[in-house]
């Protein structure tokens, strides 16, 4: 092109685009068919544009009135990506900068296909589960019966249930980071308390983001717009699932080597034949809080009434409103049969969750009252077992009762002007098209997680986690508390039968892979209705511990299908290798190691199996004596559980006697040689120890476990230029130079000389590198 062409095409478009002009806001796209895509937006701040233009992948399509919110793109092509915007042009001619969406119409269902994994759920959980595998490698379908993905993260809980930031991990700190990305390229302030550093977002916002992750892995086919009917076994296999389009006009059958189930409900694996529980266990000592229960959470006590008695009733489910103040009323006619008294147990709107804790950016609020408000109670008892219809009749139920609530706002809590925020939901009357399924069916699998599994997270060490949980274990309310007109509003100690928060009992706790593998099924696993009590799931069923279940979902079907063996039979600590190496995912949790920590992965792996007991890891401070030897007999005892452990024989040194934090570590170790007594027979267990030291001792103890493989190099020759050739602890040293492990790991290239490799051999070795070269040498011998 000519140059001068060049510079009059750039000053057409300057000229005609205002620099800085006020935009179209809350641009979103949203798939409706297979040949169908709504754009829609609402109107810039201060000017009032004359009309929009609507482009289709750069190209203008239309031009509409300056009143429209919205554009239909049709004719489209089945499973393509368009690219979709709005500008705003105002009278005087100008027009402000192109808003531009990428989004895809529904993929056809075929009456046949296969994959190596099939994902039922575009969930958490799903997600979570699709995104992994398919960054490993591997071609994955993952179906939807909505035109969402994320599950409530997109569908209405806008304020992440989480207690602290720092445990976020995994996936869902990646999408945490998008959010956050996205209001900061705004120009938000993203520090304030209602954006929480990402944690609090916009559904709409978060709808888009999530649908980009997925949208950025080739290997993942999405299938907007089914929904499962049957499922197809071989055996005690299961080898498919059938789907049908949500209008019925076409049937396909999936065939996959593993199916995930994803789902709310649990349908995939109840259909194929998995056991599970629904309701409430009875109380026991392991389910102190389970069963029948009134609760006073301010004073942590079981008021009359509570029998702890087992039975089916599940807690409430909720449509959760986003909500905005308008400059105007927003007051409509009441929903069919609505009746005050259902909302007045519910509190002034200035004492609301919503008012209090449930603001989010956009200037609206996430409306999640319970138990009297958005939630209803009873009514959902079928739920977890009834058909698609049954459940569509129950959704609308749940719709009348929240735009009950919402009237009952406006007209007796004094909130005329707060109304269903406007860009929220456009395609679905401005609420969420599916129910908060808080609990639905739970599965029974090789592992069962029980309350008191989570209270005493401590002591009850989990080598096969694959997760953390952090949020408080809870119940909503599972019984109604109604009031008849005339009768007084009672002063209710209790927040309804069943209902309880108990924080106070509810560390963050890791997550065993066993609750995600079914009984009975092969080929399965299941990642939001997984296996735990009623109690314990009511932490497990956050979105973020979700997504992370969702992951290791995703690892350990890929490494079943690479290997060939069974899901139940999948090594945990092959998939905790994966979360942590390439997805940052902790299944341990120290407030001072991060995925950026050095040696992250060596720190998870050997917490997670207990070698590092202390709330903190403190992994730059020097490591001691005495914590050097319980770490070296810790790990002993893990690769050898039948090594005999002596409590009362002899005393090997004057400061580490009976009753000393490690006088078995120490004695132990004495006995079997791997430590020796000094001169002065002082163990000195609070001394940083020498690299020189920690590198004998532990060549020793791995010669325990494999003699052949660790026998010291004698007559050689230093490899280090600060350690002599008649150095003592050279054939130890040497043992380390042979496995190719170099000084460099730990002190990078601080370790070359001009003259060659220094050990530093009378230096203290850190936590994390002694946590690393364990790691390193004896990870093998770990199960």
């Amino acid at each position: 092109m000519h140059r001068g062409w060049l510079w009059l095409g750039l000053w057409i478009a300057i000229t005609s685009v205002g620099v800085g002009q006020a935009v179209p806001r809350s641009v979103e796209a949203i798939p409706r068919s297979v040949e169908r895509i709504t754009l829609y937006w609402l109107p810039p701040r201060g000017e009032t544009p004359s009309a929009y233009r609507v482009l289709l992948d750069g190209v203008q399509v239309a031009e509409v009135d300056g009143a429209a919110k919205s554009y239909d793109f049709t004719g489209l092509t089945a499973g393509r990506e368009y690219r979709l915007a709005v500008q705003a042009v105002y009278p005087d001619g100008r027009a402000s900068e192109v808003v531009e969406r990428v989004d895809r119409t529904y993929r056809a269902l075929p009456a046949q296909a296969r994959y190596p994994i099939l994902i039922v759920g575009g969930t958490a959980s799903g997600v979570g589960a699709a995104i992994t595998a398919a960054r490993l490698g591997v071609k994955v379908a993952l179906m939807e019966p909505t035109n969402r993905l994320g599950g409530m993260i997109t569908n209405g809980v806008a304020v992440t249930d989480v207690r602290q930031r720092n445990r976020i991990n995994g996936l869902y700190e990646e999408f945490r980071q998008r959010v956050e990305a996205y209001y900061r390229a705004r120009g938000d302030d993203t520090s304030l308390y209602f954006y929480r550093n990402g944690l609090n977002f916009e559904p709409w916002v978060a709808n888009m983001l999530i649908k980009q992750m997925v949208y950025a892995e080739p290997n993942i086919d999405l299938y907007f717009g089914v929904r499962p009917t049957r499922v197809f076994k071989k055996g005690n296999r299961i080898t498919g699932v059938e789907f049908v389009t949500l209008d019925g006009a076409r049937r396909g059958r999936f065939t996959a080597d593993i199916v995930i189930d994803a789902t709310a409900g649990g349908d995939i694996a109840a259909w194929a034949g998995a056991p599970y529980r629904i309701g409430r266990e009875p109380r026991s000592p392991e389910e102190p809080h389970a069963g029948v229960l009134y609760y006073d959470r301010l004073n942590d006590r079981f008021l009359p009434g509570s029998t702890g008695e087992g039975d089916r009733r599940i807690p409430g489910y909720a449509i959760l409103m986003i909500v905005q103040n308008y400059p105007t009323p927003q007051v409509g006619n009441p929903p069919p049969g609505y009746n005050r008294l259902e909302y007045v147990l519910s509190p002034p709107w200035e004492r609301s969750w919503a008012y209090l804790y449930g603001r989010i950016p956009g200037n609206k609020f996430e409306v999640n009252q319970h138990p009297h408000g958005t939630t209803l109670q009873e009514v959902n008892y079928r739920y977890p077992t009834a058909s698609w219809e049954e459940r569509q009749r129950i959704y609308q139920v749940y719709k009348t009762h929240v735009l009950g609530y919402l009237h009952y706002i406006q007209t007796e809590l004094g909130q005329p002007n707060l109304g269903l925020a406007e860009d929220e939901f456009r395609d679905s009357d401005n609420l969420p098209p599916i129910l908060y399924v808080r609990k639905a069916r739970r599965i029974e699998g090789e592992v069962f997680l029980k309350q008191m599994d989570i209270t005493l997270a401590r002591e009850r060490i989990r080598r096969d986690a694959i997760a953390i949980g952090d949020y408080p274990m809870d119940s909503h309310a599972v019984r109604r508390v109604v009031i008849k007109e005339g009768e007084p509003v009672p002063e209710l100690a209790h927040m309804g039968e069943g209902e309880f928060w108990i924080f106070q009992y509810t560390p963050w706790y890791q997550v065993p892979y066993g609750v995600l593998v079914p009984k009975r099924v092969e080929g399965l696993l299941v990642t939001t209705c997984v296996s735990a009590s009623h109690v314990a799931i009511g932490s497990l069923r956050m979105e973020p511990v979700r997504m992370n279940m969702g992951q290791a979902a995703g690892v350990a079907a890929v490494l079943s299908l690479q290997t060939g063996v069974p899901l139940r039979r999948i090594d945990p600590a092959e998939i905790q290798r994966i979360l942590l190496r390439q997805f940052k995912q902790y299944i341990y949790y120290f407030p001072d190691v991060t995925p950026d920590t050095r040696f992250f992965e060596a720190i998870q792996f050997l917490a997670a199996r207990g070698y590092f007991p202390s709330e903190r890891m403190e992994p730059d401070a020097p490591l001691t004596r005495g914590e050097a030897a319980r770490l070296l007999w810790k790990h002993l005892r893990t690769a050898r559980p039948d090594l005999p452990e002596e409590r009362f024989q002899g005393l090997a040194f004057t400061d580490v006697v009976f009753g000393h934090p490690y006088a078995v570590p120490v004695q132990n170790l004495f006995l079997l040689g791997v430590i020796e007594r000094t001169e002065n027979r002082r163990f000195n267990p609070d001394e940083p120890i020498r690299r020189r030291d920690f590198v004998r001792w532990l060549t020793r103890a791995l010669t325990v476990l494999e003699p052949d493989e660790w026998q010291p190099v004698q007559g050689q020759r230093s490899p280090f230029v600060d350690v002599r050739d008649d150095d003592p602890d050279l054939p130890f040293l040497a043992i380390l130079h042979a496995r190719r492990f170099s000084p460099a790991i730990w002190d990078g290239f601080e370790a070359f000389t001009p003259d060659g490799v220094r050990f530093q051999p009378d230096a203290p070795i850190r936590r994390a590198d002694a946590a690393h070269t364990l790691y390193l040498l004896g990870g093998r011998q770990i199960p």
